[in-house]
């Protein structure tokens, strides 16, 4: 099973915790707005759903995961064996320029997005700040039925050869 690293982080807390836990300890613990909070509970609850547990709202702004024996015992394994995938922001935004430089044709956002597991959100502001970087050299970043580098083949090496 596939956790995000927020995911993790709950489930972690909400598992360990002896009482519910608030959405403000959320909040302090991924670090994210109350709506964020409520976002990755609402994908938390799909996940629990999947292994046989939920997520039960006891007190206002407080949860609990209801499990049984053989669901906690899955849970906890998700927790200790998840590996994240996730790359850090400047890694994703050279992988993403190293698909764009080394593809003819345009990449699709859609891609992106579930390539590198991001929002459009994320995948746009990766893009513009690709286009900043890459603004001093004589290459740019199109969008025509999707993403593509338009530039001499000359600097699309020197740029590839930087970022690898």
């Amino acid at each position: 099973m596939f956790l995000t690293t927020r995911e993790t982080v709950l489930l972690t807390e909400l598992v360990n915790s002896p009482t519910p836990v608030s959405v403000n300890r959320m909040m302090n613990l991924l670090k994210v707005s109350r709506r964020t909070v409520y976002r990755e509970l609402e994908n938390l609850e799909t996940s629990l759903a999947s292994m046989g547990a939920t997520l039960e709202k006891v007190a206002r702004g407080r949860f609990s995961i209801q499990a049984d024996e053989a669901a906690m015992t899955e849970i906890q394994a998700a927790i200790l064996g998840e590996e994240t995938q996730e790359l850090s922001t400047l890694a994703r935004q050279h992988a993403i320029l190293l698909t764009l430089l080394q593809t003819k044709e345009p990449v699709s956002m859609h891609y992106f997005l579930e390539t590198y597991c991001i929002s459009n959100t994320t995948f746009y502001a990766d893009i513009k700040q690709l286009e900043t970087r890459i603004a001093r050299i004589p290459l740019t970043i199109s969008r025509n039925q999707g993403y593509e580098v338009t530039g001499s083949e000359k600097y699309r090496r020197l740029l590839m050869a930087n970022i690898l």
